[in-house]
């Protein structure tokens, strides 16, 4: 009895001392969000890990378009704690439209996801605005009207105006922007402008990815169109976030904060040489060894009742005889 006692201790010992760390060794490998739409198929995918006691992970990507299989990308095997992956034309293997993409970290004992970040690559340009108008209102005002395209991912109308019959459309003549929605009748005024002077303008329609339409004008001569370069900030906004490397301790501890927030993944199972030679379809499985702690903990409860009362008839037993 005394023998089995002190095994069945041992045993227990083990087992609380084993487990907790088994259910902290997580990776709590987190996946930047990015820009929602992309007109290039030339990107940066940011992530970052923790290194948890001790052990290093080989982190790779994988790529869906919507409704097809998974694959890794090719920019793949990193094994710092953050960095990028660059998303290159062969990872946008079906054309234009909603890509998904995870991360997956492994060390010799552990396997996991990050969250699904999506991307609408859109390198189609926008409409033009149709039914356009000048009019002028006063001596010193201009009044603008059109309507908008049917587009779904319409974002603004860059207004350019020039006092020369022959201009370029750029940042150096623009004087306005107006949004409202996709097919919306739009007017637009253009107040205290010099007396007894002809100014000409020129629309053009930027869609939510940054690519462009061609232009719409009322000037006689020849218009160019100049390089857009200031899209909006929310879209720039947008973008400049993305690309920040989670380098330091503290923004990867903010990052794990968003990641628990967004909820578990899905479980599974991932082959990384068929998804890379086959593209069979990939499974997440970010919570199994979450799952194998709680059931240690199944495991140990029990056992400490059954130590318990082993001890307690043990003893009970010596201090009789």
């Amino acid at each position: 009895m005394k023998k089995i006692y002190f095994a069945l201790l041992a045993l227990l010992i083990t087992l609380i001392l084993t487990g907790p760390v088994m259910a902290a060794a997580q990776l709590k490998l987190t996946l930047s969000p990015v820009h929602e739409y992309q007109k290039s198929t030339d990107f940066r995918l940011y992530y970052a890990y923790l290194e948890t006691e001790g052990n290093q992970a080989t982190v790779n990507l994988y790529v869906q378009k919507e409704g097809g299989t998974w694959r890794q990308t090719k920019d793949r095997n990193k094994t710092q704690v953050s960095g990028y992956f660059q998303i290159e034309g062969a990872d946008i293997y079906d054309g234009d439209g909603k890509y998904n993409f995870y991360a997956q970290g492994k060390t010799a004992s552990l396997t996991e996801n990050s969250v699904t970040v999506s991307v609408i690559i859109d390198r189609k340009s926008p409409e033009k605005v149709t039914d356009y108008k000048k009019e002028r209102v006063g001596e010193t005002a201009y009044r603008l009207s059109w309507t908008n395209p049917d587009d779904d991912d319409f974002y603004r109308v860059f207004i350019y105006r020039s006092q020369d019959k022959s201009f370029t459309a750029d940042s150096g003549t623009k004087v306005g922007e107006a949004g409202g929605t996709p097919g919306e009748k739009m007017t637009w005024e253009n107040s205290s402008l010099e007396k007894n002077t002809t100014y000409y303008y020129a629309l053009r329609v930027i869609d939510r990815a940054g690519n462009s339409s061609s232009l719409v004008t009322d000037a006689p001569g020849e218009v160019i169109e100049g390089e857009v370069t200031d899209v909006g900030e929310e879209i720039v906004g947008a973008i400049a976030e993305s690309e920040t490397v989670l380098l330091t301790e503290e923004e990867r501890l903010a990052q794990e904060s968003i990641t628990s927030e967004e909820g578990e993944q899905e479980e599974g199972t991932l082959s990384d040489e068929g998804l890379a030679t086959t593209g069979q379809e990939g499974e997440v499985m970010g919570e199994k060894d979450n799952q194998v702690a709680r059931n240690r903990l199944l495991i140990i409860v029990p056992l400490v009742i059954v130590v318990v009362a082993a001890a307690f008839f043990f003893f009970r037993k010596r201090v009789n005889q």
